[in-house]
């Protein structure tokens, strides 16, 4: 049976995007997803998600990991999902959403997407840095001279390290360039962020 999909990227991660509404799409084949992703046989892509039907808000938002796995929630695939929302015309300017850690709500401005994550949760300190839970898991590490580390190397070596088992960790390493910015390096690309008061 042929499947319609969509690509979308946000801040550098892409993602393989389905209307499922329909419930035709089948979420518990693992290694479908896994090979749809793969970058070198499938479409390729760092997720899939599926925009399925809710009861209680515009739609829900069902993000599986690259190796087919579901994952727990995504930040810039929840931006990805609230364009294609928006695109499927399923949407206007704003969204409340379901995902596996909750509902969330939108907000389209132009090309920005403003999507409110759940409340950190868990957050201690670990290592050199913080870890957090925003729905997916991340360690977060302030460093200086952010260009001179290998981000690949360390944060693959750190991502699945024991502390953060069983599931591992998203990386990120940060650092201040200047009054109300900051840059943000993780495995899959660079950041800048604007501080908001």
């Amino acid at each position: 049976m042929p499947i319609k999909f969509f690509k979308y990227q946000s801040t550098g991660n892409d993602f393989v995007l389905i209307d499922n509404r329909e419930g035709v799409f089948p979420g518990n084949d693992t290694a479908f997803i896994n090979r749809l992703c793969d970058r070198k046989f499938g479409i390729g892509a760092d997720g899939l998600i599926l925009l399925a039907d809710s009861e209680i808000a515009d739609f829900d938002m069902q993000y599986y990991n690259a190796d087919g796995s579901l994952g727990s929630f995504c930040g810039n695939g929840s931006r990805a999902i609230v364009s294609f929302a928006n695109y499927l015309s399923i949407i206007e300017d704003t969204a409340r959403f379901e995902a596996y850690d909750g509902m969330h709500e939108a907000v389209i401005s132009g090309n920005l997407i403003e999507v409110k994550m759940a409340d950190v949760q868990n957050g201690r300190p670990v290592l050199n840095g913080t870890f957090i839970d925003t729905g997916s898991p991340h360690y977060i590490e302030i460093v200086e001279n952010l260009d001179n580390i290998d981000v690949v190397q360390q944060g693959k070596a750190a991502r699945n390290l024991a502390i953060f088992a069983p599931d591992g960790s998203n990386i990120n390493y940060v650092e201040k360039t200047g009054e109300g910015k900051i840059k943000v390096i993780e495995i899959d690309g660079v950041k800048f962020v604007e501080i908001k008061d």
